[in-house]
């Protein structure tokens, strides 16, 4: 059995070059326990005014599909913010997790004026990487199923949360809008 490294995150000096770019540094086994360990340093990062977050995965050795959640989340984060998000030095596993889930044109953008990176395929496993690459599949569909039925979840929620607030601005429009007495009425204090 292959004994996995811990997660670790570094958030390194901003580039004296671009002081606007702050590098974290991603290294060892990433799995949903160190995802939210990620999304803090990508968070400290834009709050001291990051305007762009490069995350450095060239010493992680494996991420799943929560860490792709925790990446997809911090993208989102960093452009809401004004900024933006990219993953470097992306290679072996990491690199096929990202082709698998078909995440990395939007987290490993090409240099601006450099080519948009290819997706690579994915080496047919040899007899000693079989049960490895099985084991990272069915995690990857494991927890991409869980995050889909989550976001399904979220949908549904924010869907019923805005015919909420519809139904209660209509309701108060009509307040608005009835006769006095009506609205008196309504408020409690019937002058019948």
């Amino acid at each position: 059995m292959v004994e996995k490294s811990e997660a670790s995150i570094r958030q390194l000096a901003p580039d004296p070059a671009d002081t606007r770019a702050v590098p974290i540094m991603a290294g060892g086994a990433f799995d949903r326990s160190s995802r939210l360990q990620l999304t803090a340093a990508v968070r400290d990062a834009l709050a001291i005014g990051t305007h762009h977050v490069v995350v450095d995965v060239e010493h992680a050795t494996s991420i799943d599909a929560a860490t792709i959640g925790a990446l997809l989340t911090c993208r989102a984060l960093a452009l809401a913010a004004g900024g933006s998000l990219s993953v470097v030095n992306d290679n072996g596993i990491v690199a096929q997790v990202l082709d698998l889930t078909g995440t990395r044109r939007s987290l490993c953008p090409p240099a601006p004026n450099g080519p948009v990176p290819a997706v690579r395929p994915v080496p047919k496993p040899g007899p000693s990487s079989t049960d490895s690459a099985r084991q990272v599949t069915a995690e990857v569909i494991e927890t991409s199923a869980a995050l889909l039925a989550r976001a399904g979840d979220l949908v549904a929620a924010s869907r019923e949360l805005m015919n909420r607030i519809v139904a209660d601005r209509d309701a108060d429009s009509a307040r608005r809008t009835s006769p006095d007495g009506e609205k008196a009425r309504l408020e409690g204090h019937d002058h019948a």
